[in-house]
């Protein structure tokens, strides 16, 4: 299994964990994993991820930098 579909089956764990509400704690808990994920890869120097409510999807942008562990 890639890399990327770890990471998309982790955040439907959390999706359907919450059933889909894209709350304060949800956004937290979601940006946290992301976080805590990319840092076993790289040494972030910076971090973002924004949230995008599409219909019932949500669209997630994340931006890290940093370098490779």
């Amino acid at each position: 299994m890639s890399h990327i579909d770890d990471v998309k089956m982790r955040l439907s764990d959390l999706f359907l964990r919450d059933c889909g509400n894209l709350d304060a704690q949800t956004e937290s808990l979601i940006r946290d994993d992301v976080r805590r994920l990319l840092s076993k890869y790289l040494r972030l120097e910076s971090f973002s991820l924004t949230f995008s409510p599409d219909g019932n999807d949500v669209c997630l942008q994340v931006k890290a930098g940093g370098r490779r562990v």
